[in-house]
Formats: C-alpha cells, sequence, structure tokens
C-alpha cells in the first residue's frame, strides 16, 4: 500500500471537517520529513450519543484546539506529508473525507 500525498493544510482541514461533522474521532499516522506522527482526534460520547471533552493530539501530548496542535507542529500549511494509515482503515484512500485531499 502506498502513502497517500497530500499537504498539510488537508490534514488540518479534514481534522476541522470531522469536527465539523460532529464526528470527533480520528486517528492519522503521518510521516512529515522523515519523522512519522500520530495526530488525531478523541472525544467522549454520552449515553444520547453527543461527545465532549473533544482534545487534539500529536503523539502523545494532547490539546485543546486544532489550531494550538498545529502551531506546536511548527511546519507551513503547504508542506506535503504522507498519511500512512488511519486507524481502522488499511488503506488510507478508502477514507473518502481523506481520499478527496490525495496529490497525485
Amino acid at each position: 500500500m502506498q502513502p497517500l500525498k497530500c499537504r498539510l493544510q488537508d490534514v488540518h482541514d479534514l481534522m476541522q471537517e470531522c469536527v465539523d461533522i460532529h464526528a470527533p474521532i480520528l486517528e492519522l499516522t503521518v510521516q512529515m520529513e522523515s519523522k512519522s506522527r500520530k495526530i488525531g482526534i478523541s472525544s467522549d460520547m454520552n449515553r444520547s450519543g453527543k461527545y465532549f471533552d473533544t482534545l487534539f493530539f500529536l503523539d502523545d501530548k494532547d490539546y485543546a484546539s486544532l489550531d494550538e496542535m498545529f502551531s506546536a507542529l511548527g511546519y507551513p500549511p503547504d508542506m506535503m506529508v504522507f498519511v500512512m494509515k488511519e486507524e481502522g482503515v488499511d488503506d488510507p484512500r478508502d477514507y473518502t473525507l481523506l481520499a478527496q485531499r490525495e496529490i497525485m
């Protein structure tokens, strides 16, 4: 399986879209330069199906906001990255919201 190539801004936009559509659960393995990083969103869900306590994470560090997490990365938004995998999906291209952002 080949990694999916996209811009770092595309990863940011994907994560924002997950929050906007009320599906704030995502875990990506992304290669930036030569380093593999875990990037994602975690949330708890109450009995009525509403998400709460949404956190954004980069490796082992949690952030209260998406922009705070991407600022901590310190890379420019137009940097090319490779999405190696999305947790629970064998091929990142099988995840439609991510596949739409692929750069050929």
